[in-house]
């Protein structure tokens, strides 16, 4: 009886994201560019934050090898995804 696909942990401990000031690479350059293309308006939209237009691939689980592992989003909805 199959299973399905392969569940990968999000924020994998075996790899992280590169600290600031370290770029990604071509993949990662890729791929930002394709969502980007798939998905112009933002994902997240949240209200009274969104900004409307992405302009940011937020990882949702690292390493990020294919478009599943991202989100569009613009910089406003990404800072406030992630703030503390």
């Amino acid at each position: 009886m199959p299973t399905g696909p392969k569940k990968v942990p999000l924020k994998s401990k075996t790899f992280a994201a590169p600290k600031k000031g370290e770029h990604y690479g071509q993949l990662h350059q890729r791929l930002r560019r394709l969502l980007l293309e798939k998905f112009p308006l933002c994902q997240y939209a949240f209200e009274g934050v969104c900004e409307g237009f992405s302009v940011e691939a937020d990882h949702q689980r690292y390493p990020a090898t294919r478009l599943e592992d991202y989100v569009a989003c613009c910089s406003a909805c990404h800072r406030h995804r992630h703030r503390g």
